[in-house]
């Protein structure tokens, strides 16, 4: 299929009127600079990540969709035992030659461009998370507590990493640049939420061995955990209370973090995104909300240097997804 579907949820706040045309303009050249100018590796497949080319993440492509998708489409593929037979997770992922790889509660699967099954691999445990590509290798994790990688080419393992004795049922974006995979690993068990889950341990992986280089603990349990990569040998995340860090990319070194200081017992599944004006956005839920409807949310902007707070704006509803940043 030749289109990439981009989906980016907008947190609206009060008083603030978006011009369309600019909107797009903006979201489709300006925001790309972010990886553009940036040193070192920049990932070669064109949608390796469920928020697009890396570094940056803006998910943002330069392809156009078409407006009517059921006139376009290409291929579709159906599980051969049954439309309820297996949950997949997350959203495709594209590498260079156009194939295109998704992760089923059953397994990660390659088709080619014409929706060929190239093959399918099965991981350790069952896994929830997405894939994503590096080089020539798929990444991903399970619930069993493993982070593995894939041979691109033939679905064979290259390596498996046992980091946990169980790791969150949430749905995982893990990634990697310049050679480190970031994953999230060890279930949370937080007393200030409704139910367990998430993970509390970050990890940095050799992205050609699996050696384990680095692991951090975080104060707050992370929940779909999608590590951005603004190409300065660092990294940034959000944890499902609001808080946002930013470690080195090579060595998990603390550079600085900042928790909500309203949360109390606060939920989201919500995250973090990047701009292009060295700035973190993110999208959560304090005090006591856990995302219900009815209740308020968040919006916050950082700066990337340091983490000082750039602008915050309560919303009238919860704030359960990520930001799309565009021009106001």
């Amino acid at each position: 299929m030749r289109s990439l579907l981009l989906v980016a949820a907008v947190a609206q706040a009060a008083h603030v009127e978006i011009d369309d045309a600019g909107l797009t303009s903006f979201l489709q050249m300006e925001m790309k600079k972010i990886g553009n100018d940036k040193k070192a590796s920049a990932n070669t497949h064109p949608w390796p990540h469920f928020r697009g080319a890396i570094p940056g993440q803006t998910g943002v492509s330069d392809i156009v969709a078409p407006s009517n998708l059921s006139a376009s489409l290409a291929w579709s593929w159906h599980h051969p035992e049954g439309q309820y037979h297996t949950i997949l997770a997350g959203g495709p992922v594209i590498d260079s030659e156009k194939n295109v790889y998704v992760t089923g509660a059953d397994g990660i699967r390659k088709f080619s461009p014409e929706g060929e099954e190239l093959w399918k691999y099965k991981p350790p445990g069952v896994s929830n998370n997405a894939p994503m590509l590096m080089d020539d290798k798929v990444y991903g994790s399970d619930k069993s507590g493993y982070a593995f990688a894939i041979d691109m080419e033939t679905g064979n393992t290259a390596w498996e990493q046992k980091l946990a004795s169980e790791n969150g049922g949430d749905s995982g974006y893990p990634a990697g640049f310049d050679g480190i995979f970031v994953v999230g690993a060890e279930k949370g068990h937080d007393k200030n939420i409704l139910h367990d889950g998430g993970n509390k341990k970050i990890w940095g992986l050799n992205a050609a061995s699996g050696e384990k280089l680095w692991d951090f603990e975080v104060a707050t349990p992370v929940w779909n955990f999608a590590p951005l990569f603004p190409g300065d040998d660092t990294v940034v995340f959000m944890d499902f209370g609001g808080g946002v860090y930013r470690l080195g990319l090579h060595n998990g070194t603390l550079l600085w973090h900042v928790p909500d200081a309203e949360c109390d017992g606060c939920f989201s599944d919500g995250g973090a995104s990047l701009g292009p004006n060295e700035a973190v956005y993110t999208c959560s839920n304090s005090g006591t909300q856990h995302g219900q409807e009815g209740t308020q949310g968040v919006v916050r902007g950082f700066k990337l240097q340091d983490g000082a707070l750039l602008w915050e704006q309560v919303l009238p509803q919860p704030c359960n997804s990520y930001p799309a940043i565009g021009h106001v």
